[in-house]
């Protein structure tokens, strides 16, 4: 019993801790509602804050107010319009601006649950729900091959769609959609607006060898990769529109070059290009920063790993040197003001630069911010902010799991509960 007694409070006393690498940095709250959230849209100074309890609260974060209170709002986006939409239990989609009544704009799907909500270049909403895509009118339901639905392991549960992770638009109407499962690894799909296709990430070597390999031979699985694995001819010719070389740079569509199993953010440049960070979410297991560069339907991936956090270790029995990462990256976003692409992790924010084809980080701030269980049942801890917004050239807010959202006014952060 002793030692059950201690092992929690152990256990409690580090992962109820603050992220390492807190700065001095100003923190305090504004406590109205005492709510958690699990989204967010900023429009000027006025705050739409989407509660885990389906409330979408707005504030004004100059005076630090609660204009507005609405219960039954399932989901939250923004369009480039500046347009504000939300969908509500009953299924409608509303437009809402500050202390204004929502206007009903559409009807969705009945008995429907929606997860999330994205908004395409023209403002039409495309619905993740429980049933499938809701885009325009109608339901796209996704074949049982791409893996959205409900599962353990690699065996299909049910019929139900899964509640994605995280969800991201992209400039090619590309609608993203990552399910981080754990231990049980994790699953990326794509949904096209225009060509109303799913698709999922895969290798396309993987896909070639599953197709020529032999089944029952013997070899391990890295024996059988080596063994089998394609060349680049092989590949063009069993894949001519998926494949390309471009000078020395080999490049393929998106789905063969974004296999991210635990996708925890996305953010497109200027440029089209993507910056992607995969991440396990399990406690102290580094993560990856991933670059995607294309012309929109074909990219090349440069692995930015060295910019985190690491350390060097020494095999003592092969006298190899390993660089192990210790830096956990999660959501990125593009600031519009300086074009620059930003990141969070468990050390807090930064800034990418880029200098003559190479990158470096420049550390922003690291607010104090709690550890929260990502998978209580499995008994993994960490930092968490899924997503940050900027609302000037050094101004942001951000989504937090347990401290609220933050806005960081330049001076100091403020936590709106």
């Amino acid at each position: 019993m002793k030692a059950a007694f201690f092992f929690a409070l152990i256990v409690h006393l580090f992962c109820a801790s603050p992220c390492r690498g807190q700065d001095s940095i100003a923190v305090r709250e504004v406590v109205m509602h005492n709510s958690t959230y699990k989204d967010f849209v900023i429009s000027g100074k006025t705050l739409y804050g989407l509660t885990k309890g389906d409330s979408l609260i707005i504030w004004d974060i100059r005076k630090e107010r609660v204009d507005r209170a609405v219960a039954g709002i399932t989901a939250v986006a923004k369009g480039n319009n500046g347009k504000i939409l939300c969908s509500i239990s009953s299924g409608e989609i509303l437009e809402v601006s500050g202390k204004k009544e929502g206007k009903m704009i559409m009807r969705s799907l009945p008995n429907a649950m929606i997860y999330n909500m994205v908004i395409d270049s023209e403002g039409h909403p495309a619905l993740i729900t429980n049933k499938g895509m809701f885009y325009k009118d109608s339901l796209y339901v996704p074949p049982p091959e791409i893996p959205v639905y409900n599962k353990m392991g690699n065996s299909r549960r049910t019929n139900a769609i899964s509640r994605p992770n995280v969800v991201f638009l992209d400039g090619e109407q590309r609608v993203w959609l990552g399910y981080d499962r754990g231990e049980w690894d994790g699953d990326l799909c794509f949904f096209s607006l225009e060509n109303k296709q799913f698709t999922s990430g895969t290798y396309l070597d993987l896909k070639y060898m599953d197709k020529y390999a032999p089944k029952n031979d013997t070899l391990s699985y890295y024996q059988r990769y080596k063994t089998y694995m394609p060349t680049f001819t092989d590949l063009q010719n069993e894949y001519p529109d998926d494949i390309k070389m471009v000078g020395s740079d080999t490049l393929k569509r998106l789905q063969y070059v974004a296999n991210f199993n635990h996708l925890q953010g996305v953010a497109q440049d200027r440029s089209g290009n993507l910056l992607v960070s995969n991440c396990p979410s399990r406690s102290f297991i580094g993560g990856d920063l991933i670059l995607l560069k294309g012309d929109g339907v074909f990219y090349k991936s440069i692995r930015l790993k060295s910019l985190l956090r690491h350390k060097l270790y020494i095999n003592p029995r092969t006298n190899k040197t390993r660089a192990e990462v210790e830096e956990e990256p999660q959501a990125i976003t593009l600031n519009p003001y300086d074009k620059s692409i930003y990141y969070y992790s468990n050390d807090g924010f930064f800034k990418l630069i880029e200098e003559d084809g190479s990158y470096r980080t420049q550390f922003i701030l690291a607010p104090y911010i709690n550890w929260v269980p990502v998978f209580p049942n499995a008994g993994h801890y960490r930092v968490r902010v899924p997503k940050f917004e900027f609302v000037s050239r050094d101004k942001f807010v951000f989504l937090t799991n347990s401290n609220g959202i933050g806005y960081y006014n330049g001076r100091e952060v403020v936590y709106f509960r």
